[in-house]
């Protein structure tokens, strides 16, 4: 890891049950990763990016279900004339 990312770490104590302790070490041991640290710093990132992409989808969803007729329907007509294209340059 980069110098810099680890100077911007900040140090904390956590107190965890034994299965989640467990749990941790057996995904640090499947993950091959250098420490309990490290793991579950992956762990939350995955959890971030998970937490992103369900308010992405959330936003998508409230954005297609609340637009008007007109912009779905230019949305609709964009898809279609754009799905010929994207099969440029790509064999069959």
């Amino acid at each position: 890891m980069p110098q810099a990312a680890q100077a911007r770490k900040v140090k904390c104590s956590f107190t965890l049950t034994h299965q989640a302790a467990d749990f941790l070490r057996q995904t640090r041991e499947e993950r091959k990763t250098r420490s309990a640290s490290e793991t579950l710093e992956q762990l939350l990132e995955e959890l971030i990016l998970a937490r992103k992409r369900e308010e992405l989808d959330r936003a998508i969803t409230e954005f297609y279900d609340n637009a008007p007729d007109e912009v779905l329907a230019e949305e609709r007509a964009w898809a279609q004339n754009s799905a010929a294209d994207m099969w440029i340059g790509i064999p069959e």
